[in-house]
């Protein structure tokens, strides 16, 4: 679904070259009134020159601080220390909202095959001022420091003692090459993955340093600001002020629905880290003496020593890590919100007429750990397509992008299903809490004028969030009967299976602080789980299999 063109910009460049030239050259040196007012002219010209699908190779900074924000995805498919990151990003300028499309490679202070993703927020102070330049992001190596808030490795031995699941936060500062000279800038992110270690342990912090970095696609506008830059105020002060006044809009046809969706959700984040007394002290300060940039030097020192085997003492995340990932949960609705436009806006910038767009977001809530369903109608698509009958659209094909965690399951990029007597469902399990966007999408047939149909978009959003129970673990009683246990409803007269895993749970699980986190969140939800396992037999069936496949291993480890 990504129409971003790749259009040059030819003759605007060049005449913007001749006017820069004009302007640094010809003009009388001393005429500050005029220099001042050509350099105002020279400005409006690069402005003018924005145009949606089209990229640009800089954008404007606020008197040379730029900021963004975005999620990434990671993976590393051997046991090498190395892995590949692919990240959606959007960029704050004085002229607006860009994306841009990343990558990296990295070597990382672990051994073993992962998977996972991040939201992330920074800023950077730009070398060349007025503007930052993609030359210069790609030339930006991340060295990255992260720590789990929640680690939950399997079991302390055995066949299953490598694989975990951890939520981390991260701190990332930049570097030019492999110099060890940092950049004044900072990324904090948080994310999830999963892995499968080949040493039997883990470690209490990761070291990620990227030796490869390129803006693959961008920037591409996708909203444009008429923003004077004022360097007596904090940058995240005038973003606000713009994207209030984009959420006090009225406009619900295209783009206005989505740039006050964008907005409605970006101004409570943004309230957060990036407007946070640490981030404005290290965006104010002209001394480089804040807090970030005693960081950033310490950092710079521990790289230049040698003696990568533990963290420098400044290395503090601003606030715990289980707190920065609820902070950081809204990132990836917006990151999406965004590119959804940005796909738009490439469509509309080009001649094509093989795609008609339905200008509107669906929210769709659901719960943490239940099963989630998104639903299409034939009367839904028909609205979109002048002179047709909702029953036009049996057994039309529609697709379902997937949610960001199945691609830690190796799952296609679009779920295709079929409408069947008037409705097409996708259902995923809703295991995480972070809200995202979702397209839809009608494949071309002679019902739709052989036209993608793109239909409203849905956001999907949780009404809990997922929290570590407060729990006196050493009070926990653990009931063996099988009356309210899912795992015995699933298994049935399985009694050899049932008490294996109950030996899992009392010389394993429950003698470690996660495995505590874990047996008390099992008891204290477990008529919820098995009520949906009666709703749903399909889960029912998935998960017997999984537990049969799962006994054997576990029998080599535990003594009943």
């Amino acid at each position: 679904m990504l129409y971003l063109t790749n259009k040059k910009i030819a003759l605007p460049g060049m005449f913007c070259m001749l006017v820069a030239c004009y302007f640094l050259v010809c003009t009388p040196q001393g005429h500050t009134a005029q220099n001042a007012a050509a350099q105002k002219r020279f400005e409006n010209i690069l402005a003018q020159s924005l145009s949606f699908g089209t990229p640009v190779n800089e954008i404007e900074t606020f008197d040379g601080w730029t900021m963004w924000m975005g999620w990434d995805g990671s993976f590393s498919e051997t046991y090498d220390p190395m892995s590949e990151t692919y990240a959606w990003v959007v960029y704050f300028s004085p002229q607006g909202l860009f994306v841009a499309l990343q990558k990296a490679k990295s070597n990382y202070s672990s051994v073993d095959m992962y998977a996972g993703f991040d939201y992330f927020y920074g800023t950077l102070k730009s070398p060349h001022g007025r503007v930052v330049r993609k030359s210069y992001l790609n030339s930006l190596m991340g060295v990255t420091l992260s720590i789990d808030a929640f680690d939950t490795s399997m079991l302390p031995v055995g066949p299953l003692s490598q694989v975990s699941i951890a939520v981390s936060s991260s701190q990332t500062l930049f570097r030019i090459g492999s110099l060890r000279t940092l950049q004044r800038g900072v990324q904090y992110g948080a994310g999830i993955s999963t892995s499968f270690a080949l040493l039997p342990f883990s470690l209490p912090f990761g070291v990620s340093l990227d030796f490869e970095s390129e803006v693959t696609s961008g920037f591409y506008p996708i909203v444009l600001w008429d923003m004077e830059p004022d360097p007596s105020r904090n940058p995240v002060d005038q973003v606000m002020d713009q994207l209030q006044t984009m959420a006090d809009g009225t406009d619900e046809s295209f783009p206005g629905f989505y740039e006050k969706e964008i907005a409605d959700m970006m101004i409570p984040f943004m309230q957060t880290l990036p407007a946070s007394s640490e981030m404005r002290e290290f965006m104010d300060s002209t001394s480089g003496t804040s807090e970030i940039d005693s960081m950033i030097n310490e950092v710079e020192q521990w790289l230049r020593s040698g003696d990568t085997g533990k963290l420098p003492g400044a290395i503090d995340p601003p606030m715990a890590p289980s707190r920065q990932y609820e902070t950081m949960r809204p990132v990836k609705a917006i990151t999406d919100a965004c590119f959804e436009l940005g796909y738009e806006h490439g469509y509309r910038s080009t001649d094509r007429d093989d795609t008609v767009y339905a200008d509107c977001i669906v929210t769709v809530n659901c719960e943490p750990g239940d099963n989630c369903t998104l639903t299409v109608t034939d009367d839904e698509i028909a609205a979109l397509v002048p002179g047709s009958q909702p029953e036009d659209f049996d057994w039309a094909d529609i697709g379902f992008d997937i949610p960001p965690e199945n691609f830690l399951m190796g799952e296609d990029d679009v779920y295709w299903t079929y409408i069947d007597e008037g409705v097409a469902t996708y259902t995923f399990a809703g295991n995480l809490d972070s809200p995202f966007i979702l397209g839809v999408q009608v494949w071309p047939g002679s019902a739709t004028n052989d036209k993608t149909i793109e239909l409203c978009r849905r956001k999907v959003e949780f009404n809990e969030t997922f929290t570590v129970p407060d729990v006196d673990y050493g009070a926990i009683e653990y009931d063996n009967s099988t009356g309210g246990c899912p795992t015995a409803s699933i298994l049935g007269n399985d009694a050899t299976g049932i008490a294996t895993l109950r030996s899992l749970r009392d010389q394993a699980l429950i003698t470690t602080s996660y495995g505590q986190i874990l047996t008390a969140w099992y008891y204290q939800n477990s008529s919820t789980i098995t009520s949906l396992l009666d709703e749903h037999p399909v889960l029912r069936t998935a998960a017997k299999r999984a537990l049969q496949k799962l006994i054997p291993a576990i029998e080599l480890i535990v003594v009943q």
